[in-house]
């Protein structure tokens, strides 16, 4: 919860910058419950619908730096910001492809937020490029061989 506390608290620091037609969209972690008091004065949606369901709809999506949603949104070139804190660990699935996708401050969010909205020029990647696509499963049939021997 404290991922997606910080997360709610740079967008709020940024709404102020922002064109007031921007809408967001929220979708907790099904075990999270988020303190009315949070979402207060914010436009936010609170959606519970699957991510496949939600990425259409969507421009950019803001994660945090916890969440496989980003992989789900970058595969889909969808512009993805992952929020994370500098003290902490990057849990991302999206660490090792490009760092200009995270912010850890509300200035970094509101500024990668405004490169998005001028269509800056975004590398995607190709899902062979982040998994292992490798339908023979060579690699888990080694891996079983070695521990059965």
């Amino acid at each position: 919860m404290e991922n997606t506390i910080t997360q709610i608290t740079m967008i709020k620091e940024c709404l102020t910058k922002l064109p007031s037609s921007t809408k967001f969209f929220l979708k907790p972690h099904p075990v999270v419950t988020l303190p009315q008091s949070l979402l207060r004065n914010i436009p936010i949606t609170i959606i519970t619908e699957p991510i496949e369901d939600i990425l259409p709809m969507c421009d950019l999506a803001i994660t945090s730096n916890v969440t496989t949603a980003a992989l789900d949104a970058f595969l889909k070139k969808i512009p993805v910001i992952c929020v994370f804190h500098p003290s902490k660990l990057n849990l991302s699935p999206l660490k090792e492809l490009d760092s200009s996708l995270f912010a850890s401050s509300s200035a970094e969010l509101l500024d990668k937020i405004q490169l998005v909205m001028e269509n800056a020029p975004i590398s995607f990647c190709k899902p062979e490029e982040v998994f292992n696509l490798d339908s023979s499963l060579g690699m888990w049939l080694n891996l079983i061989k070695r521990q059965i021997k």
